[in-house]
C-alpha cells in the first residue's frame, strides 16, 4: 500500500534547495511560479533571477553606483520592476523583461520623487506604487 501511495506524495516532497551567494533583502515569485527574483544586499548589490525548476541562475542584474532595494514581477509576468536609490534622496525603477530570455536591457526607466524602498504593481498592471 505504501508503494502505491508514494507517487501521489512526490509532488509535495522536498526535492532540492538553493544555496544563495549572499544575504537576501527581498524576493518575489513570478505569477506562473517558474522564476524567483532575489534582491541581494551584500556585495555586489543586485537582483538575481533563478529558474525554480532546476535552480539555474538566469539573470544577475545590478545598477552601477546605485543600491537596489526591491524587485517585483508584474501580475502578468511580462515585466520585472527593479527599484533602486541613486543618492541620498533620489531613486528610480527600471523595467526589465520578466520572461526568458532574461537580459539586463532596460525597457523603461521611471524616475521617483525620492528614495525607492519598495515597489508594487496594481492588479491590472496599469499603475506602479513606489514607497
Amino acid at each position: 500500500l505504501l508503494a502505491l501511495l508514494l507517487p501521489l506524495c512526490t509532488p509535495w516532497c522536498y526535492k532540492n534547495y538553493l544555496t544563495l551567494p549572499s544575504e537576501v533583502a527581498k524576493m518575489d515569485i513570478s505569477p506562473d511560479n517558474a522564476y524567483m527574483a532575489i534582491v541581494s544586499i551584500n556585495s555586489p548589490n543586485g537582483v538575481l533571477v533563478y529558474d525554480l525548476a532546476n535552480y539555474n541562475l538566469l539573470l544577475n542584474y545590478s545598477v552601477s553606483g546605485s543600491t537596489i532595494t526591491s524587485a517585483k514581477f508584474t501580475n502578468d509576468g511580462i515585466y520585472l520592476g527593479v527599484g533602486y536609490k541613486t543618492g541620498s534622496s533620489s531613486g528610480s525603477v527600471n523595467l526589465l523583461s520578466g520572461r526568458p530570455p532574461f537580459t539586463s536591457t532596460v525597457i523603461r526607466t521611471l524616475v521617483a520623487a525620492g528614495n525607492v524602498v519598495d515597489i508594487d504593481f496594481n492588479r491590472l498592471n496599469t499603475k506602479l506604487l513606489v514607497c
